[in-house]
């Protein structure tokens, strides 16, 4: 009986040193060094390295800046037509100056209706400067404001060469729009196309001149639908 009891401790002895022994070789075992700091010529050239990539991306998903000719053809103005001879004689008779060409524009039903009483010039669609900086703050001066009411706008005396060459006093008023701006030519403009028997699709050319500093308009139809007849309604 003793000597079943002596074996079982000496088998848990034996045991205990097989594990003690496992544990002292795991704790002696020498952890994994870290690599050593990157010193500082590694650090530029990994730095260099990924802008050298980041540049080729770039290259990659970039389009080319535009050349000389490409920049100089984004800041000039679209070529202009050519004004038919009848209105420069009548602009010359006028003593008129500073023609330029603005916008060609097909008429709608809006630009033709009696109630609306306006022809929209879509500011973001005419490629060349025009106004003075005193004709700028006129567009933008309001009148009779008051509380939530921002006044009216007076916009400023224009005078308007129909297609037949006579000529009509109108109004230019700038109105902003939610996410632009348009100017609008009113006031007595249902008259003046009426007289000019304009029509939906008629297709109009707008010039810009000045008399003694007066902003001036022709306007030129180059394509008429003669089958139509003008809205007065």
């Amino acid at each position: 009986m003793d000597e079943n009891h002596n074996n079982r401790k000496r088998y848990k002895a034996e045991i205990f040193n097989i594990e003690t022994s496992h544990e002292e070789v795991w704790l002696r075992r020498p952890e994994a060094t870290p690599p050593p700091p990157p010193t500082l010529d590694e650090q530029s050239l990994v730095k260099a390295s990924h802008e050298i990539v980041w540049l080729r991306r770039t290259e990659a998903t970039s389009p080319p800046p535009p050349t000389l000719d490409e920049e100089q053809r984004i800041l000039e103005p679209p070529p202009s037509p050519d004004l038919p001879l009848e209105f420069r004689n009548r602009i010359q008779e006028l003593d008129g100056c500073e023609v330029q060409f603005l916008i060609q524009k097909k008429l709608f039903k809006s630009d033709l209706t009696k109630t609306n009483d306006r022809f929209s010039i879509p500011i973001n669609q005419i490629g060349r400067e025009f106004l003075t900086d005193h004709e700028k703050i006129e567009l933008d001066r309001r009148v009779g404001a008051r509380g939530d009411y921002k006044g009216r706008l007076p916009g400023i005396n224009v005078l308007v060469l129909d297609p037949y060459l006579r000529k009509y006093q109108l109004k230019l008023k700038k109105w902003d729009m939610k996410k632009s701006s348009v100017y609008n030519l009113t006031h007595k403009w249902y008259e003046l196309t009426w007289e000019a028997n304009l029509n939906v699709d008629d297709e109009l050319q707008l010039w810009s001149f000045r008399i003694d500093g007066q902003l001036c308009f022709a306007l030129v139809k180059v394509k008429s639908q003669a089958s139509s007849i003008p809205l007065d309604v």
